[in-house]
């Protein structure tokens, strides 16, 4: 068995590792490796080039290429790993007098999800409505079914899904509970894969949201005493792509308690799109 830190030198024999970069996450069990051999003009010629992977349990040449000749080669080998996990991998170089080369090891990551990206907004109000979203790879030729929940302050919420093929998307748009003062709430998403066998759950990296208080103001009118009371936060946005949008807003509020029909604010906003 070859040890992954031994390194044999041939005169001007190099190797490089071109693909996959090291600690490269993939869903699928198939992957690409590219490794390229180059030795110094006027030496011996370039004989093969092999991938080495401890797919098998041990580091060992799990593909190979022969009969090459020259001074530069690059080559692509395509491997099949048999199960999710964390492998180590290399290629190695030999040239027409037995001199060898060994690249530095590299990681790859087979897994059956691959997180891509998620959005939400960083700091929020209590009572508003936030969006929140994320993006997987998966290989959907060996799943039946993908679901997911958002885990907001340890409350499920059932994602929505778009998308076809191997990337998917899922959203959900909930309400922010209300707090008694500024809070950083937790979040993921539980992501729910299903095969003939059973159910494999995974979750995504934690994220946190900071949940400020809403202002309070101080009503001061002589007809009405009410005092210090919470606002109310309105945000406008466009209802198809939910993009701010400015706005010219007339209010007419009435506040107090029992008969206050005459007791009312009333003005304008101009040019705003939130209040």
């Amino acid at each position: 068995n070859q040890n992954f830190s031994k390194f044999e030198f041939g005169e001007g024999l190099g190797v490089s590792l071109n693909y996959p970069l090291d600690n490269h996450n993939s869903e699928s069990f198939l992957i690409n490796f590219n490794c390229s051999a180059s030795i110094g003009i006027g030496l011996t010629e370039i004989f093969n080039i092999s991938l080495w992977t401890d797919n098998s349990g041990d580091f060992d040449i799990s593909n190979f290429t022969t009969g090459l000749s020259g001074i530069f080669n690059s080559t692509v080998f395509t491997f099949d790993f048999d199960s999710f996990g964390s492998y180590n991998w290399t290629c190695r170089v030999c040239d027409n007098d037995e001199n060898c080369v060994t690249g530095s090891n590299r990681t790859i990551n087979i897994l059956p999800i691959v997180e891509n990206s998620q959005t939400y907004n960083s700091t929020t109000i209590e009572t508003s409505l936030e969006s929140f979203s994320i993006n997987v790879s998966y290989d959907s030729s060996r799943w039946l079914t993908i679901a997911a929940n958002l885990i907001y302050n340890e409350t499920s919420y059932t994602g929505i899904q778009s998308g076809t093929g191997n990337t998917i998307n899922f959203e959900k748009t909930i309400n922010i509970p209300q707090i008694e003062s500024q809070t950083n709430i937790s979040f993921y998403w539980g992501i729910i894969l299903t095969d003939a066998t059973g159910t494999y759950n995974y979750n995504s990296t934690f994220n946190n949201q900071t949940i400020t208080t809403l202002q309070i103001i101080n009503i001061t009118s002589n007809a009405c005493s009410a005092g210090f009371f919470e606002t109310i936060n309105y945000t406008f946005s466009d209802e198809g792509n939910l993009t701010s949008l400015n706005s010219t807003i007339d209010y007419n509020f009435k506040f107090g308690i029992g008969n206050y029909s005459s007791e009312v604010i009333m003005g304008s906003f101009t040019d705003i799109n939130s209040f």
